[in-house]
């Protein structure tokens, strides 16, 4: 994970390529949850990477990780989230999976009380994001109906 933060670009797209790798096979939960609390506030921040492979990436990292009721506290905890992920799916209409990912995140952190109360200011920009894209309005009017 350190290596994420390196000042070398291509070493730190490796480190985050790799990061994203360990999320997909089973097992690896305890490996994120044992991470420092400055891993989400890093990836919040590589979220508006100019790259958009480092974005989908990251995307990909909080995604696997957001399930796990520790990770729902800790990211719910980072400054920016709110707006960066809503920010990605209301731009990415065009891109499904960008959006797919931000709205499948957000859904699964809006089950922390804390959180849905965190989302509930933006209300009005996941309903217009429900409406233009008929594949996320199932999962945006969970997060409203919370």
């Amino acid at each position: 994970y350190s290596l994420v933060k390196s000042p070398i670009k291509d070493l730190s797209e490796l480190a985050l390529e790799c990061l994203r790798k360990l999320t997909f096979p089973a097992g690896n939960e305890e490996f994120f949850e044992k991470l420092d609390d400055d891993f989400y506030p890093e990836m919040i921040n590589l979220l508006i990477s100019p790259k958009y492979d480092i974005r989908e990436s990251v995307l990909e990292i909080l995604f696997c990780v957001s399930d796990q009721m520790s990770s729902k506290v800790k990211l719910g905890k980072s400054k920016y989230w709110i707006e960066r992920l809503i920010g990605l799916l209301c731009i990415n209409s065009y891109d499904n999976k960008i959006a797919k990912y931000s709205a499948c995140i957000l859904s699964n952190l809006a089950v922390i009380p804390f959180n849905q109360k965190l989302i509930m200011p933006f209300e009005e920009e996941l309903f217009l994001a429900s409406c233009v894209d008929e594949s996320l309005t199932k999962t945006l009017m969970g997060i409203i109906s919370n």
